[in-house]
């Protein structure tokens, strides 16, 4: 009988080392799958922190070329002002020329009339 029990007992010992084992196994699969999950919600977030990175350089230089585009237009808008605005003095001051041609014309004929 006792060595029926101690049979028994060493089979009962196998058996908890045969679960032991497999339980062990088990967590750290899921310890490993666990670690992998991690890593990959990490790349995921690294991968979107890089979009959005990429995102916000496309729209600042996006944006810096449409201001730098108003800013030419602008320039160009002005330059055309000034270059109008010399124009028309330029006409004014040849206008008061001719008025004074005219009127110096004038003097020196009515001076000749009077000879």
């Amino acid at each position: 009988a006792a060595a029926a029990e101690k049979a028994a007992a060493a089979k009962a010992e196998k058996k908890a080392a045969t679960e032991k084992a497999a339980a062990d196994a088990k967590a750290d699969k899921a310890a490993a799958a666990e670690k992998a999950a991690e890593v990959k919600a990490e790349k995921k977030v690294v991968t979107e922190a890089a979009a959005a990175d990429k995102k916000a350089a496309t729209e600042a230089a996006a944006a810096e070329k449409k201001a730098e585009k108003a800013a030419a237009t602008e320039k160009a808008a002005a330059e055309k002002a000034a270059a109008k605005t010399a124009a028309a003095e330029k006409t004014d001051a040849n206008a008061a020329g001719a008025e004074k041609a005219a009127a110096a014309e004038k003097a020196a004929a009515a001076k000749a009339e009077k000879k």
